[in-house]
């Protein structure tokens, strides 16, 4: 081929020295793409996973495959992990919503295992020692079978997980000599087989031993694994945000997916509060925080508040337990109020406010339940809790006889910031510009009045705020980009300003409607148009 095809970035037109053609590929014009805002990150303990690990998940079933789903032991778990899971996918009934799973434990959490013996007389020796993948007790329900392959002197190992009769097949592991069986095995195990199939995801495999014969036959149960759920606390749940690689909550900031919404399963302890609270600000996600055990009142919940001092666009204060009936173990659990309502906010579009939104999955609370009894909410409390944003779940709501959220006010003291929508709307914009703006950094710029650098990042940013426009999520903008904003000074030291100005939508907190009725009252009648023939 006669003549060179480059990059735009890579063709300098000042170093030519051979005649040619010379073909710049110009890459066209790029676009914004709004960041997901239906992503809810839960911190919590579970029975079978990753620790530390922000783990995406799609829907319940994956629970069971990620996280080993709701077991007898989340039942008087609060801090279980799939529970809260499952609580905030029922929140999506009307939308849709993608959760980070991160599991902790107390660290007294053990993994399941199993001394494989071979056949030596007497008294057999472990050719192998396998252990569960992760810790938890549901590697006790992990099964190794091993049966005599279809060659002679060869064996099949199957693994069988949680209570399966199919699982992973290791397929003719060839015996021999002492030892032989067993490295091959751990070699299968740990690093997959002949290109047949890969290592096993449920188990991993110690020291062959070079003594060890023949294996015995048999189907064997993992043992002794447990889950760290007993003493769960606070700096469990926090983690270090110095640790490699980081841990507890702060493992969020290594999420390849940026929360929108984030909670700790079952936690109450206020004195982690300012951290998450540090924590939502850094992150651009909204916190919601459970203010209080089952049973407080509203002067309580006031109470401790105001003595936080938090006051925090990012920071959603929640009360009253809520009762939901368990799918797995059955019967009705009494819960924090953060899967629901954190889950529902997470599903909602980020200009939507989650006032007189309903709430799924709701049995009763502890104001309004067949345990605990009725106890309405006068307006007076409504009014209370919502001027100082503690959002609560109730039935009725403003839109009829169902379960859902009165109000959807954070913490914020100032009424502009004070509309959860304002939060997630914000933190929308300013994550979703601020990703797809960075291509930008290292790029050049002149002082000319039509700058094609400056013009292209106003394009990308009115092409993205116009789409939002159109949805209807915002109600005006406006951005500037030019020599207005941008001095040659600014230019001379390397800086380039955009200001961007938003119009949000506004929720109707109060609908006043004017009503005049009697005898006397007069009215002006009006005539409907004729229908066209």
């Amino acid at each position: 081929m006669v003549g060179s095809i480059v990059s735009s970035q890579n063709f300098n037109p000042a170093a030519l020295r051979a005649s040619g053609v010379y073909t710049r590929i110009v890459p066209p014009p790029g676009y914004i793409q709004g960041l997901q805002t239906n992503v809810a990150a839960i911190i919590g303990t579970a029975s079978w996973g990753p620790k530390n690990t922000p783990v995406s998940v799609g829907s319940p079933s994956d629970l069971g495959y990620y996280f080993g789903g709701i077991t007898s032991d989340s039942k008087t778990d609060v801090a279980d992990l799939c529970t809260d899971a499952m609580i905030a996918f029922q929140q999506a009934a009307e939308g849709a919503i993608h959760l980070l799973l991160v599991r902790i434990s107390d660290g007294t959490d053990v993994a399941a295992s199993y001394a494989v013996k071979d056949t030596t007389a007497v008294t057999p020796l472990t050719g192998l020692t396998v252990t569960a993948k992760y810790t938890g007790t549901l590697g006790n329900s992990i099964k190794i079978k091993i049966s005599a392959g279809s060659v002679t002197g060869k064996y099949n190992v199957a693994i069988l997980p949680f209570g399966s009769t199919s699982g992973e097949l290791f397929v003719n592991v060839a015996g021999g000599g002492a030892g032989v069986f067993w490295t091959n095995l751990a070699a299968a195990i740990n690093g997959g087989q002949n290109n047949v199939r890969g290592p096993s995801a449920y188990l991993t495999a110690g020291a062959p031993n070079a003594s060890g014969i023949a294996p015995a036959l048999g189907t064997f149960s993992l043992i002794s694994g447990t889950d760290g759920r007993a003493s769960v606390v606070t700096a469990n749940y926090e983690g270090s945000d110095t640790a490699r690689p980081k841990t507890g909550m702060y493992s969020l900031r290594n999420a390849v997916v940026s929360p929108s919404v984030f909670w700790l399963a079952g936690m109450v302890d206020e004195a982690a509060f300012p951290n998450m609270q540090a924590l939502a600000n850094q992150e651009g996600m909204v916190a919601i925080l459970p203010i209080g055990d089952a049973g407080q009142t509203t002067a309580q919940a006031i109470t401790a508040k105001q003595s936080l001092g938090i006051a925090d666009y990012n920071v959603v204060y929640v009360k009253d337990w809520v009762y939901w009936e368990d799918p797995v173990n059955g019967g009705q659990r009494l819960l924090p109020p953060t899967p629901f309502i954190g889950g529902r906010i997470a599903a909602l579009s980020p200009e939507q406010s989650p006032e007189n939104k309903p709430v799924y999955g709701v049995v009763g609370t502890d104001r309004n339940s067949l345990q605990q009894g009725n106890f309405p909410y006068s307006l007076d409390e409504i009014g209370d809790l919502q001027s100082n944003g503690i959002m609560f779940i109730t039935n009725p709501i403003n839109a009829g006889p169902q379960w859902g959220m009165w109000h959807g006010k954070n913490s914020s003291a100032d009424p502009v910031t004070a509309p959860v929508e304002y939060a997630r709307m914000t933190n929308f914009l300013a994550k979703s510009i601020t990703k797809a703006l960075g291509k930008f950094i290292g790029e050049l710029q002149t002082t000319n009045a039509d700058d094609s650098l400056r013009a292209a990042i106003k394009l990308e940013l009115d092409e993205f705020l116009q789409t939002l426009k159109d949805n209807k999520q915002i109600t005006s903008y406006q951005t500037v980009c030019d020599r207005s904003n941008n001095s040659r000074s600014d230019i001379a030291k390397h800086y380039l300003k955009v200001d961007v100005f938003v119009e949000y939508m506004s929720s109707v907190d109060f609908l006043i409607v004017s009503l005049q009725g009697g005898t006397n009252v007069v009215t002006i009648q009006t005539q409907a148009a004729p229908l066209a023939a």
